[in-house]
This record gives structure tokens, sequence and C-alpha cells, in this order.
């Protein structure tokens, strides 16, 4: 029995039809938009650079934890050097040593001259040899401490960079310091006692100060550690 034409094309779905029923392949269905993968990518991003900022800011207070516990076990051993001789060493170079480093960290080589001098008894077990440092590459004809090199020896912090130590003599004296900032350029500067903003008298007026540079290494700024409170703006 023969089906008509019309009868079998009620039967048999158009073609319109058969696509309307096939599901959609499109990029909204089979995947990510590029617009989700971006906002993907910036979430992302965020997440990553905060990781980064959250590590760095711990890193940070261990470094400057360590720094502070440096300056108070130097600070330690200038106070046994005061019982030893009565005055605490200079933060200048005497006319009588010779031969003389140059001027620049000339307060904390004056301390290391002092607090390793020759003959004299050493017992800093807390103060080992990457405490000390030579940014400025000074160094004299013959060794003006126990050491055998004659560089000129500075005391540094966690990053590197010398140590400031002032003389209450020396407060209000101008002594250049050379240290290597955050990206590693070098900066010569002068550093003075600091000032008690309250007072208008020196921090530790009758003994000595000892400044760190801090992180940024540069001396002066909010981030500087020291034998006293640093007050910040």
């Amino acid at each position: 029995m023969q089906i008509s034409k019309s009868l079998l094309s009620l039967l048999a779905p158009s073609s319109a039809s058969r696509a309307a029923a096939r599901p959609e392949r499109n990029g909204a269905q089979g995947g990510f938009t590029l617009i989700e993968l971006l906002a993907v990518l910036l979430i992302l991003s965020i997440l990553v650079t905060f990781l980064v900022r959250s590590v760095r800011s711990a890193q940070i207070s261990v470094e400057v934890g360590n720094t502070k516990a440096l300056i108070q076990t130097i600070g330690g051993l200038v106070e046994e050097y005061n019982n030893e001789f009565q005055r605490y060493p200079p933060s200048t170079f005497p006319a009588s040593l010779d031969p003389k480093p140059n001027r620049i960290n000339m307060g904390v080589e004056m301390l290391v001259i002092s607090l390793w001098s020759q003959g004299r008894p050493w017992q800093a077990a807390d103060i080992g040899e990457d405490a000390l440092g030579n940014t400025d590459g000074d160094s004299t004809k013959t060794s003006l401490t126990r050491f055998s090199s004659p560089e000129a020896f500075e005391l540094t912090d966690v990053w590197g960079n010398p140590l400031a130590y002032i003389h209450r003599r020396d407060y209000e004296k101008e002594i250049h310091y050379l240290t290597y900032d955050e990206v590693g350029l070098d900066i010569e500067g002068p550093v003075k006692g600091g000032v008690s903003r309250k007072t208008g008298d020196p921090h530790r007026k009758s003994s000595f100060q000892i400044i760190s540079a801090g992180p940024d290494g540069i001396f002066g700024n909010a981030d500087d550690i020291a034998n006293f409170e640093i007050e910040r703006d």
C-alpha cells in the first residue's frame, strides 16, 4: 500500500525541526568564554599578589626581629667594653690611629676596631662572621684588629648594610654611610644621632646609639631600627 507524499511529510520531521532538536554546540555551552577566562585570570592574579605580599610581609617581620636582636647583642658588648675601659668605644678615628681607613662608615668601623682590638679577650659567641661586612671596600696596610685581614670591617644588619654606631660625643656630627637599597642601588648619605621630638634631646644622650637603615636600606626613614624607639609619622 502506497503512502502519499503529504502523509510522509507529516510523519517525517522537517530539516528545521531537526536542527532545533539538536543541542547547540557553540562556545557558551562547550567551554569558557573569553570574558570568563579573563575574569578567572584576574582573580588568580589578585590572589597571587596577595599571597606574595603576605609572604614578604612575614619575611620582613622576621628580618626586623633578627636585626633588633643583633642590635641588642651588640649593645651588650658595648656595655661590656665600657665596664672594662670606663668609656664607650669612639665613633670617629682618633689621631693616633694609623693607618686610617676612609671616613665612610667610620662609626661602625671604629666600633669593630675597638671590640676586636688586638690582644683584647673576646667572648662574643653570638656575633659571627656573617655579621661582618665591608660595603665601601676600604682597607688598611696592616690589620687594626685581631683579624688577619686588613679590611675595615663593619657590623651589618640582616640586609647586609652597615649599622650606624654613634658615640654620644658625635651625635651632632654627620658621618657618611654607604648602603644599598631594595633594588641594589648604592646610597651614600650622612647619619646623625636621633633626637627625641618630645624633649628635643638626643636619644640615649649619655651613652651611644646603634641604628639600622631597615628593609629599604635608607637611613632616616620610618622603617629604621635602633636601640631606641624610632618616632614614626
